[in-house]
C-alpha cells in the first residue's frame, strides 16, 4: 500500500512538471545556396538545409549557430527560459524576424526562409559568428537576398504590436462606421461583429443610439515557440505576435425635437393642430410631426445635427406661417422648439341701415360696428331692441365683459362695396344681420348665401319693465289729479 501511494505521488509529480515536447529533423538541401560560418578565422562551409518539425513538416529556424541538431525530443518554451543560450530581448528580435519573414503575407518563397534564417543568425550570435553567403567557387556574396533582407529589416523597424485604432468611438445615427488602421495590421485580426476588408473594419449601421462593444482578436492563434534540448541546438517556430483581444467602444448619438404650438398675439401655449417638416442640412424633408391633443409634438429619433423646421398646414383657424425655425440636435436631448402662429381676423361686420335696434346673438368676435346710411360709427346711438334708452356703453360693456374685441372705424357703406375683409352689403332687405362669409364678388349682390351668415343679439340690459308700468300709471293719476281736477275747480 505504501508503494502504491507513492507510485502516485511520483506520478503526480511528473505530470505537473511535463514540458510539451517535439522532434525535428534536417530537411532538403537548397540549390544554389551556400554559406559561411567564419569564427575566429575558422570557417566553415555549408549547404543551405531546411529544418522541419516531424508532427507537421513546418519549418524551424537555428537559433544556435554550430551546435547540432539532434532527432529527439525538444522542450517548448513559450516565453524566455534560462535554459536558452540567448536572453529575452534577442528572443524578441528573433520572433519580429520570423514574423516578418518567411510567410509574411506574400513571403512564400524558399529565398524568404533563407533571407530569415541569416538574418536571425545575426540577431542571436553578433559578436560570435561572421556568417556569409558564398558561390560555387566559395567567394564571398554581401548582396545575395539583399532585397529580402532589406524588406525584413524595415518591417521589424516600423513593427506596432497592435493596430492603430481607439478604443472608443462616437458615430452619428445612420452614419457609415468605417474604422481604418494606418499600421496595416487590421486584416490580421478578425471581428465579433463587422467584417474587416483591405485593412476596414466596417459595421452595419442599423444600430439604435446608445453603447456598442466589439472585440478583436488575431485570425492566426499559433504563437511562437522556443525549442530546447539539453544537448542539441535551440530551434524556434514562427507564430502571431500581435496583441489579441482589443476592445472597441462605439456610441451611436441621436436627439429628438419637440414642437411647442403657440399664439403669436398672446404667446401663450395653445394646440394649433399643425403639420411641420424637419429638413437636413442638404433641405430634405427627414422627418414630418402632426400635432394634436392626444400626442405631444415630438420627432423620430434623429442623428445629432443642424436642421431646419417649416410649416407645412395649419388648422383653419391660423394664418399660414411662412418662417423657418433652425435647430440643433445634440445627443440623448430633445430640442425644444415654439411655434407661434397668428390667428385668422374672424372678426364680424355689424351693418345698421336705419339706425334701429339690432338683433344680436352668438358673439364670438366684434371688430367693426358701421352704420350704413350717417357712415358712422354708431356705437354712441346703438340701442338695444328691449330698451328704448339711448345707453351709450350697452355695446361697449358687453364686448368687455366678454373679452371680446372693440375696434370701432368709419367706412363708407354703399349696397355693393366691400367693408372689410371681403365682406359685402347687399341691400337692406338683409338689414340686423351680419355677413361672414368672405371671398364673395362684390359687383353681384345675388351671390350671397344667408346661410353662411350669422346673428347676434346684445342681451335685454333695459329696466324692468313692468316697474315703468308702474310708474307711468301713477304719473297719468297724478297729473289727472292736480291739472284736470284743479282746472274743473278754477
Amino acid at each position: 500500500m505504501k508503494k502504491i501511494f507513492i507510485f502516485v505521488i511520483c506520478f503526480c509529480f511528473l505530470c505537473i512538471n511535463a514540458k510539451a515536447s517535439s522532434k525535428f529533423y534536417i530537411g532538403y538541401k537548397i540549390d544554389n545556396i551556400r554559406y559561411v560560418k567564419d569564427k575566429n578565422g575558422t570557417k566553415v562551409y555549408s549547404d543551405f538545409k531546411t529544418i522541419h518539425k516531424s508532427d507537421t513538416n513546418e519549418l524551424a529556424y537555428c537559433i544556435q549557430p554550430g551546435v547540432k541538431i539532434t532527432e529527439d525530443y525538444y522542450d517548448e518554451f513559450l516565453s524566455y527560459n534560462d535554459r536558452f543560450k540567448i536572453d529575452e530581448n534577442k528572443m524578441q528580435k528573433v520572433r519580429l524576424l520570423a514574423k516578418y519573414g518567411y510567410l509574411y503575407q506574400n513571403h512564400t518563397g524558399i529565398n524568404w526562409y533563407v533571407a530569415t534564417q541569416f538574418l536571425i543568425w545575426h540577431a542571436v550570435m553578433p559578436n560570435t559568428w561572421d556568417i556569409y553567403f558564398v558561390d560555387e567557387n566559395n567567394n564571398r556574396l554581401d548582396n545575395m537576398f539583399k532585397d529580402e533582407i532589406n524588406e525584413i529589416n524595415n518591417l521589424v523597424l516600423n513593427h506596432h504590436d497592435a493596430p492603430n485604432i481607439l478604443n472608443d468611438y462616437i458615430f452619428n445615427l445612420h452614419d457609415d462606421i468605417i474604422i481604418e488602421d494606418e499600421y496595416n495590421l487590421l486584416d490580421f485580426y478578425k471581428s465579433s461583429s463587422g467584417n474587416i476588408i483591405n485593412n476596414k473594419l466596417i459595421i452595419n449601421n442599423d444600430l439604435n443610439p446608445g453603447d456598442y462593444n466589439y472585440n478583436l482578436t488575431v485570425i492566426d492563434e499559433k504563437k511562437p515557440v522556443f525549442y530546447n534540448h539539453p544537448t542539441g541546438q535551440d530551434l524556434f517556430t514562427r507564430g502571431e505576435i500581435l496583441k489579441n483581444n482589443i476592445n472597441l467602444n462605439i456610441h451611436i448619438t441621436a436627439g429628438k425635437v419637440k414642437i411647442n404650438e403657440c399664439d403669436e398675439k398672446t404667446f401663450k401655449d395653445v394646440m394649433i393642430g399643425g403639420t411641420y417638416e424637419i429638413l437636413d442640412q442638404d433641405d430634405e424633408v427627414v422627418d414630418e410631426i402632426s400635432c394634436s391633443e392626444n400626442e405631444e409634438c415630438i420627432s423620430q429619433i434623429l442623428p445629432t445635427g443642424y436642421y431646419k423646421i417649416r410649416v407645412k398646414e395649419l388648422s383653419g383657424d391660423y394664418e399660414q406661417n411662412d418662417m423657418i425655425y433652425d435647430v440643433v440636435i445634440s445627443d440623448k436631448n430633445t430640442a425644444d422648439v415654439s411655434i407661434c402662429s397668428l390667428k385668422k381676423d374672424k372678426s364680424i361686420n355689424i351693418i345698421n341701415y336705419d339706425n334701429s335696434s339690432v338683433v344680436i346673438n352668438n358673439i364670438n368676435n366684434v371688430n367693426n360696428v358701421y352704420n350704413s346710411t350717417s357712415n358712422t360709427n354708431i356705437v354712441n346711438n346703438y340701442y338695444s331692441k328691449e330698451n328704448s334708452d339711448n345707453t351709450s356703453s350697452i355695446l361697449t360693456n358687453y364686448l368687455n365683459s366678454n373679452n371680446l374685441t372693440n375696434e370701432l372705424a368709419n367706412t363708407t357703406t354703399n349696397n355693393n362695396t366691400c367693408i372689410k375683409n371681403n365682406e359685402c352689403v347687399a341691400s337692406s332687405d338683409i338689414k340686423d344681420e351680419v355677413i361672414t362669409k368672405n371671398n364673395i364678388n362684390c359687383n353681384n349682390k345675388e351671390i350671397i348665401d344667408k346661410s353662411n351668415m350669422k346673428t347676434i343679439s346684445i342681451p335685454n340690459t333695459g329696466k324692468n319693465s313692468k316697474f315703468i308700468g308702474v310708474l307711468l300709471l301713477l304719473a297719468i293719476i297724478s297729473y289727472y289729479y292736480f291739472y284736470i281736477r284743479n282746472e274743473k275747480y278754477i
